[in-house]
């Protein structure tokens, strides 16, 4: 990562995460619903799903609990927790540095230093093509993850009925719905139709979690994938 831009971006995001976290008075944190914006964090810098042996050397964390940030699920304990982000923090920063000394050049960012979208219309309007800037694959990048982890909680739940935060047919439709925003998403372009439709989805279903009190990881997950695809659909259309 050597997008200067970005990582100072990331680095704030981590000190909001990190500050509300030192203020937060439970001791036992869940790491999507308390720390959702760290998780993303770990997952733009070394990849979504698990970590890697080089990861843990590099931020010297115990694996198993930087494996529940990367894989946005289970709960830590504050004290873990606060490790992790002071570590990402020192991490971003020691990047920060490297960048300086080594005056690299900044990747083309999405409001700098980049040449105008250009919008490539394959059918109607709705189709565009995605800005390659490292600052919007990230968004991506992010999106993916939130998305790929939504469905498979989705598909695995054997809850009862009345736990559940969607219907049976809601979910199968929340699911094909997801599942094609992922394969556009790998794509160099992007739908908005089918977007929208995807963050509409997820606005009911975090809604309905909040609602009725159920599956709040799977809610929260919901409301974090809509504030990233709104984000993503301000951009690039």
């Amino acid at each position: 990562m050597e997008d200067i831009d970005e990582i100072h971006r990331l680095l704030g995001v981590v000190d909001e995460e990190l500050f509300y976290l030192q203020n937060l008075e439970r001791e036992q944190i869940n790491v999507v619903e308390d720390l959702g914006e760290l998780c993303l964090v770990i997952g733009e810098i070394f990849g979504w799903g698990s970590v890697y042996y080089d990861d843990v050397v590099r931020l010297g964390i115990n694996p198993t609990i930087l494996n529940k940030f990367a894989k946005m699920r289970g709960s830590v304990k504050k004290r873990d927790a606060v490790a992790v982000a002071e570590r990402v923090r020192s991490y971003l920063r020691s990047l920060d540095q490297k960048t300086l000394q080594n005056d690299v050049a900044p990747f083309a960012s999405a409001k700098g230093h980049t040449q105008p979208t250009q919008i490539l219309t394959v059918r109607a309007s709705e189709w565009v093509a995605i800005e390659q800037s490292a600052s919007t694959k990230g968004k991506i990048l992010a999106i993916a993850a939130l998305l790929d982890n939504i469905i498979e909680q989705t598909k695995k739940s054997n809850l009862p009925p009345d736990e559940q935060i969607l219907t049976e047919i809601e979910r199968n439709q929340l699911i094909a719905i997801l599942e094609t925003a992922l394969q556009v998403l790998k794509s160099p372009l992007a739908e908005k139709g089918l977007m929208s439709k995807a963050r509409e989805e997820l606005e009911k279903a975090a809604r309905s979690a909040a609602e009725k009190g159920v599956q709040t990881s799977l809610g929260h997950l919901a409301g974090m994938a809509v504030e990233k695809i709104t984000d993503l659909l301000r951009i690039i259309f």
